[in-house]
């Protein structure tokens, strides 16, 4: 309850009235007094253990220790749908076990050992289509969507290349022996919607373009007696191609047709050289933006990171290394990822799964990663090295 009252009436409370006499305190009284109130606050223990004891018991009260453990940051979840669809048909004649794997954002494929291609769609999980062109073409090597996903391109061990339309549900394009005679085909990419780069198993890159009622357009752009190519990955965004060899990766410019630059490789020659990329976009102000790309570089237990860099006078470019990593207990990586900005995925050879921080080059997580899934090998399609096809 609150009261409102006037002026005089408040200066009248604030007065003090000179006659009022206050009892004054000699120092001697007031120290009796503290003592008598520490002693009354004390009485209920009897000496110093008692009240140790009393703390001790309040603080066991107060302080309740917390347990708990954080997640792995590393998630393996299984397509079961996907899964279960996949192993209906390994029994049968045109079924097999899978060999391949590719993934755009509407469609995921799946290429089997008896030449059965599955297409599923991604937000469904259900089976669009499949493609089947006869086992005279092997086994499915390679699979690649095109940069706008409306088109899917299958590889085979024994050479074969046919183009599947996503969209209207029909081979476009069919090449029995597209490569070297007797060769088969490792890696498909795309490098616009209708070229693609081929690399058989003699270690030679072949382009080819889609053209309608040619049935063979393809050109040999690096013969494998120069060093056999292992590897490939296609920068489609800045018109660059990635040839990993057993010795050195070469940077293509598709724009120019010619080698703009290259890197050595190290590590064991035993060992297969991995590639990926990274595009970033980093605002410098509110108008200016850079491109920031970078290639990772892995073979053996050595992991590089690299810098794409244009120089103006030649139009060439440099690629300066900015970091080194080594994967932990000098295991050999088989695989590699960039899973975002900061962060690299190796599977090594004990099938386990490493994530590492780029910038400190520490592992952040490890995994085991045949406790959850069976990893898939098609070794046997290359002629001299070992190569690992991963996916989940």
């Amino acid at each position: 309850m609150s009261s409102i009252g006037t002026d005089e009436e408040s200066e009248k409370w604030l007065d003090i009235d000179d006659n009022l006499s206050i009892p004054t305190q000699t120092v001697d009284e007031i120290l009796a007094e503290r003592n008598d109130f520490l002693d009354e606050e004390l009485s209920g223990f009897e000496d110093d253990d008692s009240f140790l004891f009393a703390l001790d018991r309040a603080s066991s009260h107060s302080l309740v220790p917390i347990s708990y453990k954080l997640g792995s940051p590393i998630n393996i979840q299984k397509e079961e749908s996907i899964s279960h669809q996949i192993l209906s048909v390994k029994e049968r004649p045109t079924g097999g076990t899978a060999s391949a794997l590719a993934v755009c954002t509407s469609h995921l494929a799946v290429g089997t050992t008896r030449g059965l291609t599955l297409i599923f769609e991604r937000s469904t999980k259900k089976l669009a289509q499949f493609v089947h062109v006869g086992q005279e073409y092997g086994s499915v090597s390679c699979l690649d969507f095109s940069l706008d996903s409306s088109k899917l391109a299958i590889g085979f061990s024994r050479g074969g290349l046919v183009i599947f339309g996503c969209h209207t549900k029909k081979v476009i394009n069919e090449y029995k022996e597209i490569v070297q005679a007797g060769r088969g085909i490792l890696h498909v990419k795309y490098v616009l919607n209708s070229a693609l780069i081929l690399v058989d198993n003699g270690g030679s890159v072949f382009e080819v373009h889609e053209r309608v009622g040619k049935k063979r357009n393809a050109r040999c752009i690096f013969t494998g007696c120069k060093g056999e190519v292992v590897n490939i990955n296609v920068i489609a965004s800045d018109e660059l191609i990635l040839l990993a060899s057993l010795k050195q990766v070469l940077v293509l410019s598709i724009k120019r047709g010619a080698v703009i630059a290259q890197l050595r490789l190290n590590g064991p020659s035993i060992a297969p050289p991995l590639l990926d990329w990274r595009k970033r976009v980093l605002q410098v102000t509110s108008r200016a933006s850079v491109k920031d790309l970078r290639i990772c570089l892995a073979r053996g237990s050595d992991v590089r990171i690299h810098q794409i860099q244009p120089t103006t006078v030649s139009g060439n470019i440099i690629c300066p290394l900015l970091k080194v990593i080594k994967v932990p207990n000098g295991e050999v990586a088989i695989n590699i990822k960039w899973v975002d900005d900061f962060h690299v995925m190796v599977l090594t050879s004990r099938e386990v799964l490493h994530l590492i921080e780029i910038q400190k080059g520490v592992l952040i997580a490890s995994t085991e990663a045949s406790d959850a899934i069976d990893l898939v090998y098609n070794s046997a399609d290359f002629k001299v090295c070992f190569w690992f096809r991963v996916f989940c």
